[in-house]
């Protein structure tokens, strides 16, 4: 423990404050004696009055105020006594003595104990300057004493050195013995910091055990919430907003709306239980290729969902995505099943403009969104029954994902509660790897047969869909029916059209090349 009790030299002169006096005082007292001893015993001649002038010098440390930490000029003020005393003492009294051995080795002495006490930042230039002073003042009083100064200077840079080592061994001893210091204090900082009572480590530990207990159920509250309602609107209220303060905007989004097929016929026989179940593993088929594009599940309504993407390209490939999973399905339940019946789904996709904000009563908010393009794609998918097919889309999301080539013109319709007209497409990269080439080598015979169509040359369209209807392979499980059964559809519109049993004709001129439907 003594160790941690050496004063800091370099900051208060503490030490020099008590111990050089004492050391001037006891050379007060002995210069008395050594100067009778030398004067009558060896017959020396020196001035008594400069003998005891010099120790006299330290007498201003005892008078000194006391005080830390020490400014600039106080540090001055004591290094200019500590070289008086020392280097230019000895040097004058090397002078007195003629550089006699004794005083050389006693300068060289006075070098090594003035490195010890000076700081590294005043040595090297108070040494040489306080050795030159006094060799100077000796010169003023003996100006024929000249032939002295070389061999004084000898002295001079032997003390020099011998102060020099001695200060840089004192200096790198103070550092390590900081070091041992600054370490010390700061392992009692930390201990003191760590140094809790027996009821503050209790209160601690109930603070975080009730933190924890809360943050499991908030945890939980926010797992439940999540399994009712979107991830988005989760995440807002996770972040402390409340969603019930959202204002309406204006958001451009890709809107995907799905049915199943005869769903009433496909579980009448089937306890609530397995309804249950039976929809939920398809719609969590459904949410899972829907995410992993990017979508959110936007609802469920009963057996139909609608979906919402930022990326049309991506609303595309989730809804062949969910095709792909429902076909796995399908086959997964028929190997253990033989009487199930396969589940059947459409699907519409449009994008646009819509109105996203909360929807419904004061009591109960749906975030949702309304507008033009949620209605198209709700429409879209009504119409997949009318032309047997999967997926379609509108002539826009096809450009989006860079004229998909697993896509085909099917119609130019206008659907209900929207006068705009629309190209929609069907999306066929999702079916058997047969089915895929088959469509893809006649599309374009069926795109010349619709352009004739069009063109309202109904006779000469019929022909082409009937050669198209011929080269149809046989459907896979509906017996007499082709695989391509849009053929069938536009035969029966072109009979309608030519024949006119209806008035058709009169509709035809005003007719405008689109297919208006009333669902």
């Amino acid at each position: 423990m003594a160790l941690f009790k050496i004063p800091r030299l370099n900051t208060d002169y503490g030490f020099l404050q008590k111990a050089i006096p004492l050391i001037g005082l006891i050379g007060i007292v002995s210069h008395i004696p050594f100067y009778l001893l030398l004067k009558y015993g060896f017959g020396y001649q020196e001035s008594l009055v400069l003998r005891i002038l010099l120790p006299l010098g330290v007498l201003p440390f005892l008078f000194y105020p006391r005080q830390s930490p020490l400014g600039f000029g106080h540090k001055v003020y004591f290094e200019t006594i500590i070289a008086i005393e020392l280097p230019f003492a000895f040097t004058y009294f090397w002078f007195l003595n003629d550089g006699n051995i004794y005083w050389s080795a006693s300068l060289a002495f006075a070098g090594m104990l003035y490195g010890l006490i000076a700081k590294p930042y005043f040595f090297p230039f108070l040494f040489p300057l306080s050795g030159a002073a006094a060799s100077l003042l000796y010169l003023h009083f003996q100006p024929g004493s000249s032939h002295w100064i070389g061999e004084c200077l000898k002295a001079q840079i032997v003390g020099y050195f011998s102060g020099f080592f001695a200060n840089a061994i004192k200096t790198a001893l103070e550092n390590s013995h900081y070091k041992i210091l600054e370490e010390r204090e700061r392992g009692l900082q930390t201990r003191m910091a760590l140094h809790l009572s027996e009821q503050e480590a209790d209160q601690a530990r109930k603070v975080a055990e009730e933190s924890l207990v809360h943050a499991r159920e908030l945890g939980a509250i926010i797992e439940t919430l999540q399994s009712y309602t979107r991830p988005s609107l989760v995440a807002f209220i996770e972040k402390g907003m409340d969603p019930r303060t959202l204002l309406p905007t204006e958001k451009d989004f890709t809107v995907l709306n799905c049915d199943m097929r005869e769903f009433t016929a496909l579980t009448e026989r089937m306890h609530p239980q397995e309804q249950i179940k039976l929809l939920n593993s398809y719609f969590s088929m459904m949410t899972d290729a829907v995410e992993e594009h990017g979508g959110e599940m936007d609802k469920f309504i009963g057996d139909a969902f609608m979906a919402l993407f930022e990326n049309p390209e991506r609303a595309g490939m989730a809804a062949m995505d969910c095709r792909r999973a429902l076909q796995k399905y399908n086959e997964l339940m028929m190997k253990g099943n033989r009487d199930f019946q396969p589940i059947q789904n459409g699907m519409g996709i449009a994008r646009g403009m819509v109105t996203h904000g909360n929807i419904g009563s004061v009591k109960k908010f749906d975030l949702t969104v309304i507008g033009n393009a949620a209605n198209i794609s709700a429409r879209l998918e009504a119409l997949t029954k009318k032309y047997n097919v999967d997926i379609l889309v509108t002539e826009e999301i096809i450009e989006s994902m860079g004229g998909y080539p697993h896509s085909r013109w099917i119609d130019q319709v206008k659907v209900r509660g929207s006068r705009q007209g629309l190209r929609i497409y069907e999306l066929y990269g999702h079916q058997a790897e047969d089915v895929v080439k088959y469509k893809d080598s006649t599309k374009d015979l069926l795109d010349k047969a619709l352009r004739t169509y069009f063109q309202r040359g109904f006779g000469e369209a019929e022909r082409m869909f009937k050669e198209l209807l011929a080269q149809s392979p046989p459907h896979r499980h509906l017996m007499n029916q082709p695989m391509d059964r849009i053929y069938l559809f536009y035969l029966r519109r072109c009979d309608a059209k030519r024949s006119d049993p209806n008035g058709y004709g009169k509709m035809l001129e005003q007719w405008d090349g689109f297919h208006e439907f009333a669902e």
